[in-house]
């Protein structure tokens, strides 16, 4: 179900320029970085720090509610392409690739249906994977890399096409500790409003 318009959502600096405070609608959207973070501070802070001053322009989420705002979906399916990845790592590598960077993309996006928000139609490709980073820390830079990544392989002729065996398996690794963080998480983020 659609709630409402895009969203305008921001980050500014805090008074003092140390950081940043991202905001949708005039209100704080909680920000964490998860490489400092306890487990307990992922699901309770209400702030954090970002290192870019913007993570998402106006207009580049939807708020969302009822089916739409479950995130366990997309965690599901992510799941299943890195069970199928780990199947093709050997054989087809570039394939074997392509699997964990949709899951990566599934992880983030389910990150913000739990919280009820949904890329907008018109938003840029990488939003779902700046959000995250912006939200959750570094760890989650991954998502937008693995994107971009993704990306290179669909030029066949050039000099980044080509994913090795070895390459396959450590993309998986990476996804693998994305999802388990992110079920971590999940079950305790609240919607926003």
């Amino acid at each position: 179900m659609f709630i409402s318009g895009p969203l305008a959502v921001t980050a500014s600096a805090n008074p003092d320029g140390s950081s940043h405070q991202t905001r949708c609608r005039g209100k704080p959207i909680p920000v964490m970085n998860s490489s400092n973070a306890s487990r307990r501070d992922l699901a309770t802070a209400s702030t954090g720090t970002t290192s870019s001053s913007s993570w998402c322009g106006p207009g580049h989420l939807d708020l969302v509610g009822g089916p739409a705002a479950n995130g366990q979906p997309f965690l599901d399916l992510a799941a299943r392409h890195i069970s199928s990845a780990e199947r093709l790592a050997e054989v087809s590598p570039d394939s074997a690739f392509l699997l964990p960077a949709k899951a990566a993309q599934l992880i983030g996006s389910g990150l913000l249906a739990r919280q009820g928000l949904r890329p907008a139609l018109s938003a840029p490709e990488q939003v779902v994977g700046t959000a995250v980073a912006a939200q959750f820390g570094h760890q989650f830079s991954q998502v937008e890399l693995l994107r971009q990544r993704a990306g290179e392989l669909d030029m066949p002729t050039s000099r980044d096409s080509h994913i090795l065996p070895s390459e396959a398996k450590t993309y998986l690794g990476t996804v693998r500790t994305l999802l388990a963080a992110a079920r971590e998480v999940a079950g305790k983020l609240a919607l926003f409003h």
